[in-house]
């Protein structure tokens, strides 16, 4: 038997307080059975009585299907949505981190080709061998106005 269909110490100190008097048979059964059994819904309490059969009782039992449905089908559509989507966020997660070392080699691959680039430029103006870094840095400097400034180093090309 698993902790769930034991009654605790707790329940059973409840059970033996007598602070159902004065309900009746009806209420007494429904606080036992929420006490018992963990439930918060009325509709979700079964009639203490036997119900015979008939045409009403069905009526009545598809009434309580129907509001049960409304009740908790919005509740288990969001926790199977909330669990999909999650699941769709891991992979996707998943697929963007192994993405960054490609993302960053291209990255560095771009930023060598500009070197290169204003590497060849300088040298054609200027007819000047100079070291990469200080390439780099001219680069650098030249290029810090943005994007603009870069594409029409390259234009000139």
């Amino acid at each position: 038997m698993d902790s769930s269909t034991r009654i605790t110490i707790t329940k059973v100190e409840q059970l033996r307080k007598p602070s159902q008097r004065g309900l009746c048979e009806v209420e007494k059964w429904k606080a036992l059975y929420r006490l018992l059994f963990d439930v918060e819904d009325d509709f979700e309490i079964p009639s203490p009585y036997y119900e015979y059969g008939g045409q009403e009782s069905l009526n009545t039992q598809l009434n309580v299907l129907v509001d049960i449905y409304y009740q908790h089908l919005p509740r288990i559509m969001e926790q199977e949505v909330r669990r999909v989507v999650s699941e769709e966020m891991q992979s996707c997660t998943e697929r963007l981190n192994n993405r960054v070392r490609e993302m960053l080699q291209n990255s560095q691959q771009r930023f060598q080709q500009r070197i290169t680039a204003a590497s060849d430029m300088n040298s054609s103006s200027e007819s000047s061998n100079l070291a990469p870094a200080v390439l780099e840095q001219q680069f650098l400097t030249q290029n810090t106005a943005g994007p603009s400034q870069w594409d029409k180093s390259v234009r000139k090309l």
